[in-house]
This record gives C-alpha cells, structure tokens and sequence, in this order.
C-alpha cells in the first residue's frame, strides 16, 4: 500500500518550505503538494505546460479540464497549482470564523492550506492575480467543505485577489476534450524536422481548405507523399491547431473522421520559407 506524506507534522512542513515548495514563478515554481504525496485514487494527473514550460502536477479530472482551459488561454501567463496558504494567517481566519482548521484526522495537528489554481493574468494591458477553487458541484451541499472554502474565501479577500469556485458546470466538456487531444502536439516542431514540417503543414492546409475532405483522410495522404509513419500528418495537424497556426472552433468535438473547417490559416515561417496567410 503506497505511503503518503503527513502533511500536518512540522518536519514535513519545514522540509518542505526547505525545498522551495510554494515558492517561485513561472518554470521555477514548485507546488506545495505533487501527485506523490496525496491520495487521489487513480485520478492524478501530469501536464507539461505550454504556458511555463513545466510540469504541472494535478489531483483530480477537474483540475486536469482547467489547467488545459489556462494553458490555452493567452491571457494566462503563469499558472501556479497547489498554491500554499501562510499557516499562521489561516488558523487566525478560522479561529476569528470559529470554523475548524483543516487538519490530520489521526494527529489533530493543522495542515498547510492549498488553494487548487493562483494564476497570473494579462487583461488590458495590466497584470493582476486570480485564485481559483476547484471542487465538483455535489461537494458544495458539503458543509465542512463550504467552512473550509470560507477560510481560503477570507484568505484571498485579505489579499485582493479575486478568489472563485469552478466546478464540472463551467468547466466545458468538448473544448476540454479537445484541448486534452491536440496538447502533445503543441511541441512537435522539436520532434520533426522543420522543413518536413513545413511541407506537411502547408501539404495539409491546401488539401483541408476546401472543408469537403476528411481530416483523416487528407493526413494519410500526407502521410504517404512524404513516407511518414500513420498518423504523422494527424499530429501535425493538432500541432497547427494548437499553436493557433489554424484556427478552428473547438467547441465542437474534433474528430478526424470528419471533415475541418478552417476559420483562419496563418502558418509560421519554416526553414527558408516565409510565412503565408490564407493559401
């Protein structure tokens, strides 16, 4: 059986502070908690972000769905998860409230507070900070769980930090979907050639446009004009997408089977090559 960290015994907590947890932006940014140390029942998750460019470490489905929906926004520039709480200020907002402080069952002591997502916006030219809450819609009839959703509340107020719920109700299925399919594909031009690329992307732009042909099938053409393994084309084509060298509407579920339509083609300049609006 696996052996999770005691995140209520004070060696933990300095360690933990020791190894920089909680602390730093950006790609130098490490979480107070990592899918290692909580139990999360299969639900874990990883994901290299396209924002940082760093590995962010996610406990449940639902934070998985956000995370892709931030790292696609460009609005978003840092995203930080399992943000930690200053101790000594939650246990003051909770004895104020007479609310319990999250703690370990067995030992009694206080927990570290998390809050899910502390992201770093750009709106309108001026930076600013969003906390967000991530829990599924049936735990909000919780009472503990709104008691301690209260405590982060009045943490974030102190601060003047928006603060937020999101639950699976705002969270939209087929654009996550989406965003959860084509998200590998966004670091392809490190893995192909850049002139293959190139080729492939401008090969696949002209024989998408006419939004007649399946996307399946103008990838496997692709494919074998240019003697690639199944399915290179395909990734090629989730790489043009997600780097908004396409554009598309991915409220709509993407399936290959079917044929895409371009809402706009600005591909990027490849190797000699310039790059070319509508082709």
């Amino acid at each position: 059986m696996a052996r999770y960290a005691d995140q209520s015994n004070p060696a933990t907590i300095k360690r933990w502070r020791a190894e920089g947890r909680g602390k730093g932006s950006y790609a130098t940014y490490k979480p107070w908690l990592t899918v290692n140390d909580v139990p999360s029942w299969g639900m874990s998750q990883r994901l290299i972000s396209w924002t940082v460019g760093r590995q962010h470490d996610l406990l449940s489905e639902l934070e998985l769905r956000f995370a892709l929906l931030a790292d696609a926004s460009p609005a978003v520039k840092d995203i930080r998860e399992q943000y930690p709480l200053a101790l000594e200020e939650t246990l003051a907002i909770a004895a104020r409230c007479g609310l319990a402080h999250p703690g370990d069952r067995r030992t009694r002591r206080p927990i570290v507070m998390t809050t899910d997502f502390l992201l770093t916006l750009v709106v309108g030219g001026a930076r600013t900070l969003r906390a967000i809450a991530i829990k599924p819609a049936e735990e909000l009839s919780d009472r503990r769980t709104l008691e301690k959703l209260e405590i982060e509340r009045r943490y974030w107020c102190a601060r003047d930090v928006p603060w937020a719920i999101v639950t699976e109700r705002e969270l939209p299925l087929a654009l996550t979907d989406n965003l959860a399919e084509i998200h590998q594909a966004h670091a392809l031009d490190r893995e192909l050639d850049p002139a293959l690329l190139r080729a492939m992307a401008v090969q696949l732009t002209q024989r998408t446009q006419d939004g007649q042909t399946r996307l399946d099938a103008a990838a496997h053409a692709c494919d074998l004009a240019y003697a690639q393994p199944v399915g290179t084309a395909l990734r090629v084509a989730y790489h043009l997408i997600a780097t908004r060298q396409w554009g598309v509407d991915l409220s709509r579920p993407l399936r290959p089977s079917h044929p895409l339509r371009l809402l706009a083609v600005a591909l990027r300049a490849g190797a000699g090559g310039t790059a070319e609006g509508a082709l």
